[in-house]
């Protein structure tokens, strides 16, 4: 739209000087301004640049939200007044600015209405899912590689297996019936280890997008606090150029003049120390932001690292289990000692006497065979 059939390259640094801009894209900057100045005022449209340094022109408003307040309903700056009271309210006035100019301006180029968020189940993630998908994604990517090692070096191995065949063969220490056959199993082998080797390369290179596609923008965020760098207003004071219809009017001037100039020169100061000190500010909170955002990646990495300790903890623990029924198994291959082993374990259940045992006193004593009391119970 905005070169036509030129060509132009892309890359970074490249000479375009040789372009020219098409009325066309012209047109339609000056329509999107148009209507721009129909939503907020021709007055309160402080800033409309287009920019053609991407594959798509676009535009950038800088607008002042403007409305009435109080009984007397002066005009003063609200943000209300034009983007809502909260949130659901800013969504709704976004999508009907959105549809509003494609309907005024998109439709009458040829453009296409972009598809609504709501309707493409796209969700923002938090930090620590962040991080949960970054190290998914990498340990994904290092399992793949590996598995895609091991099989190029399965392979190969392979690979000389058969010139080994063949070597023997030339050497007239295998049949040829045998060479062959032996040839025949390796490559079949070899086969089916490429149609593997292929699916990992596909699926490493599929979740190595995924993963430049995560920091993709990671590594834009970090970009914001750059213009803030070194920045200096430029600014020149205005001059009286007419003088008053009384006398002295060269001292007149020049003393308005150095009036006007100090009050400007002041402002322009304080408008820079505003601007520098702001700047200061987000350079600070971007680095907290860094700082907040590695520790909660190191406690994610700590936890991680306290679950495989508690894995390895209950491996142990179900290895000395484990040999401990080892060691009972053994002993319950004695018939004599199984049969007692489960009397016992049957009485314990039932709670019935163990006939094997004959306890503390006879018949006529007042001690149970378990010895307790009658009334302990």
């Amino acid at each position: 739209m905005a070169f036509g059939n030129q060509t132009v390259n892309q890359n970074k640094g490249a000479d375009n000087s040789h372009l020219h801009r098409c009325r066309e894209v012209e047109d339609w900057a000056m329509d999107s301004y148009r209507w721009c100045c129909e939503q907020f005022g021709k007055e309160n449209v402080i800033g409309f640049q287009v920019h053609l340094d991407e594959k798509s022109p676009h535009c950038h408003a800088l607008v002042i939200p403007v409305g009435r307040k109080g009984k007397e309903k002066k005009e003063r700056v609200m943000w209300s007044a034009k983007f809502g009271k909260n949130g659901n309210e800013y969504k709704a006035i976004l999508h009907a600015m959105h549809t509003s100019l494609y309907e005024t301006v998109g439709k009458k180029y040829g453009f296409e209405r972009g598809e609504s968020v709501k309707d493409r189940n796209v969700r923002h993630l938090d930090k620590y899912e962040f991080y949960r998908e970054q190290l998914k994604l990498e340990r994904a990517i290092k399992g793949l590689t590996t598995m895609k090692e091991n099989l190029e070096s399965s392979i190969t191995r392979l690979q000389d297996e058969i010139q080994t065949v063949r070597c023997r063969l030339s050497d007239r220490k295998i049949t040829l019936q045998e060479a062959a056959s032996k040839v025949h199993r390796l490559e079949n082998e070899i086969s089916a280890l490429q149609e593997k080797l292929s699916d990992k390369a596909g699926k490493l290179q599929e979740k190595q997008r995924e993963l430049n596609h995560l920091m993709k923008d990671v590594s834009n965020v970090h970009q914001i606090i750059a213009p803030f760098k070194n920045h200096r207003i430029g600014f020149t004071a205005p001059q009286i150029t007419e003088a008053p219809p009384t006398f002295g009017r060269e001292k007149w001037i020049e003393k308005q003049n150095k009036r006007i100039e100090i009050m400007f020169s002041k402002a322009v100061a304080e408008i820079e120390r505003l601007y520098m000190s702001e700047a200061e500010k987000q350079v600070k909170a971007a680095g907290q932001n860094q700082l907040v955002d590695y520790k909660e990646f190191h406690r994610y990495r700590n936890e991680n690292e306290q679950l495989r300790q508690y894995i390895r903890d209950i491996t142990e623990e179900n290895g000395k289990i484990n040999e401990t029924l080892c060691g009972l198994l053994d002993v319950l291959v004695i018939p004599n000692f199984r049969a007692k082993f489960f009397a016992i374990a049957d009485a314990l259940i039932g709670g019935r006497p163990i006939p094997t045992s004959s306890g503390g006193g006879g018949d006529t004593s007042d001690i149970r065979w378990d010895g307790k009391n009658p009334d302990e119970d």
